[in-house]
């Protein structure tokens, strides 16, 4: 779909809901996949181990489904609600229970990250209840179709039919959402803000949500996944599920052993940030211990600078990703990667390999970068002849600014006199910044002439001197006597390109209107500054034993220049932030001493 928020942190939304119920067994409510397309993995509770899904295969409280790129999945409950899972999505099922003598269910669904797609079927029982949280919203349903996307800053909810009651985490009650219409709730606000669903974006939605709802009413109360109880597994039925080599594949699955519901694996125990499985030594017999930890980065941190430099330990021998790329391992198992993060939330994932065994450690962390404010165009005391001021005003990319309380406003109204001029920015996380400015405001015909930049004196580090001011309106401006652009407010400004040679530059800016004409000589002083090139090699490290085929050389240099980096003869391009890596292929005519 398009349009909906891309920068979404999450959000609790509760649908109450009436649903058809098995016929067998009470407690648990039956949840399935019932359909898949390409990588979908589950996680049982208290479990680091990721495992490919299946069609048919149960989904148990407290277990995580996630898909990857061009992926999806689609779980069906036992009281017919279905809900699809769109690509580079992270979800929980929290709980699934049903009460047959009440006839009434409660099911509760987290969406950490990406798109999800519900039909959730409506109810008469008021007992009945569904349940879709994230950290920022809650909303309240009784059956309908909606779209919920979860991202970076913000959470969206489509509806496309029905009417949801939507609350902000908070805030002070709940704001009626009806068809057609999307709620959007942004990271920190107590604000729910409403806007149309359009009619492109409803036409793209009909291609994914009346498909669920046909499957609904074809599956409702004979879905025979759903009539199957935990222990048999009758979904051989499924063709997809009926090539696998034995009866109950699905019961069979190593998954269904990670149970949230009884867990009696002893390989796999998490404690802070080490995690430790179990494995065979060949060699003794005796067990060993695959261990991962993880030094930086700490669960939650919050971080201001981007590459992040995540660092820890796993045994000996291991293969170590992060994030998927595999990383080097020194000689005691210590190891340092970089990872670019993008603004908001992060998830950092790190596993760790050792022949058969595995184990891993996802970490939330959130990059917050620096919040800046430039203000052009003005300075302190600065006296002008129009009663109009335009301010050229750069913040952050995401954050938001007011001049003098107005919001996204650039342009002050002088009234005659000393005038105050306030500009504030501030971003997601609630970061600000401020800067006040006294303008005078001498309504009159005389031509004056106000250069704000530069300043007779300054230095300049780059070959290109700015010039920046503010004239009567009507008046002509003139730099070094290449006549510059003023605009409607008498403000100009200006780029002098000098010759890359360090040496002191003199600028004559010149005003006229009629017979008049003012002059305003600055000189300025140019002191280039000398990058001195960088180079460091985080990996491999200096005497360090390796096993493998290749040789994974990584490292930084400067960031922001046309930089090549070479590593025996083989060009590796860095990134913008000046990150490089390369795979250096070794053979058994290499083995001993490599350089």
């Amino acid at each position: 779909m398009k349009n909906m928020t891309g920068a979404v942190t999450g959000f609790l939304l509760v649908l109450s809901i009436g649903a058809a119920f098995a016929q067998q067994g009470s407690g648990k409510e039956i949840v399935r996949i019932k359909s898949m397309v390409g990588k979908v993995e589950i996680r049982s509770a208290n479990s680091p181990k990721w495992r490919s899904g299946r069609i048919g295969m149960p989904v148990k409280m407290g277990w995580d489904i996630r898909t990857y790129v061009e992926s999806r999945a689609e779980l069906q409950f036992e009281s017919g609600t279905i809900v699809k899972v769109g690509e580079n999505s992270v979800i929980t099922l929290s709980r699934a229970m049903v009460n047959q003598k009440a006839q009434s269910s409660n099911s509760s669904v987290k969406v950490a990250t990406g798109k999800i797609w519900a039909n959730v079927k409506k109810l008469t029982n008021q007992k009945s209840e569904f349940e879709f949280e994230t950290p920022t919203a809650v909303a309240s349903i009784r059956g309908t179709k909606l779209g919920i996307n979860v991202g970076k800053g913000a959470t969206s909810i489509d509806v496309y039919e029905g009417l949801v009651m939507v609350q902000a985490r908070g805030g002070q009650k709940p704001i009626p959402v009806s068809t057609r219409t999307r709620a959007v709730i942004k990271q920190g606000s107590a604000e729910v803000s409403l806007e149309k669903v359009n009619e492109t974006e409803l036409r793209e939605a009909e291609e994914i949500v009346p498909v669920i709802a046909d499957d609904i009413s074809d599956s409702a109360g004979t879905d025979t996944t759903a009539a199957d109880s935990a222990s048999v597994d009758s979904a051989a039925a499924d063709s997809s599920v009926a090539d696998s080599a034995t009866a109950d594949t699905v019961a069979a699955d190593s998954l269904a052993a990670d149970s949230a519901e009884i867990d009696t694996s002893a390989t796999d125990t998490v404690e802070t940030d080490t995690i430790e499985t179990g494995e065979s030594d060949d060699t003794s017999g005796t067990a060993q211990t695959l261990v991962l930890t993880v030094m930086s980065p700490l669960e939650n941190a919050v971080i201001k600078e981007s590459p992040l430099a995540v660092k820890g330990k796993a045994a000996t021998g291991a293969v170590v990703t992060v994030n998927g790329s595999e990383v080097t391992v020194d000689g005691e198992g210590g190891f340092n990667s970089l990872v670019d993060l993008e603004p908001g939330d992060n998830l950092i994932s790190i596993s760790a390999t050792h022949e058969e065994d595995e184990t891993g450690k996802e970490i939330p962390v959130q990059y917050h970068p620096a919040l800046k404010l430039n203000v052009t165009n003005v300075v302190d005391n600065m006296e002008v002849v129009s009663g109009e001021l335009s301010l050229d005003i750069d913040v952050t990319e995401g954050a938001e600014y007011s001049v003098n309380g107005m919001v996204g406003e650039n342009v002050v109204e002088l009234k005659p006199g000393r005038n105050v001029v306030s500009v504030k920015a501030w971003d997601t996380w609630g970061a600000t910044e401020e800067r006040t400015f006294s303008v005078v405001y001498k309504k009159g015909t005389g031509l004056v002439l106000n250069v704000a930049v530069p300043s007779d004196g300054d230095i300049v580090k780059n070959p290109m001197i700015p010039v920046q001011g503010n004239t009567s309106p009507g008046a002509e401006v003139s730099v070094n006597g290449v006549t510059v652009p003023v605009d409607g407010s008498g403000g100009f400004s200006y780029t002098i390109p000098i010759p890359d040679e360090p040496q002191n530059y003199s600028l004559e800016i010149v005003a006229s209107v009629d017979d008049e004409e003012i002059t305003v000589d600055r000189v300025v002083t140019y002191e280039p500054v000398k990058e001195e090139l960088m180079l460091q090699v985080s990996s491999p490290v200096d005497g360090q034993k390796i096993g493998r085929r290749s040789i994974r050389v990584i490292g930084k240099t400067s960031a922001g220049r046309d930089v090549t980096v070479e590593i025996n003869g083989r060009r590796s391009v860095p990134s913008a932030s000046g990150v490089f890596s390369s795979e250096v292929p070794v053979s058994e005519s290499d083995i001993g001493e490599y350089t």
